[in-house]
């Protein structure tokens, strides 16, 4: 879930105040990840849905722009 600490959860799991939660770590796999940097939505979505780091999809900005005499929108 984006934006939802792994410090906010365990400790009401341990609370047993989210029994779904509990049952999700006990029965599933689950651990603290690094992001990468930008961390714009936009960005880490398109990475996680190709599967590239940003260079390589160059999402990097919910805005295009077109400069005069260039064909593509930029970022």
């Amino acid at each position: 879930m984006e934006g939802l600490s792994l410090d906010f959860i365990i400790p009401l799991t341990s609370e047993e105040k989210l029994p779904n939660f509990s049952w999700l770590m006990e029965e599933g796999s689950w651990g603290k990840l690094k992001s990468i940097t930008p961390n714009e939505p936009l960005i880490l979505n398109s990475s996680f849905n190709t599967g590239k780091l940003p260079a390589k999809h160059r999402k990097l900005s919910w805005n295009e722009y077109t400069l005069l005499n260039l064909k593509q929108r930029i970022q």
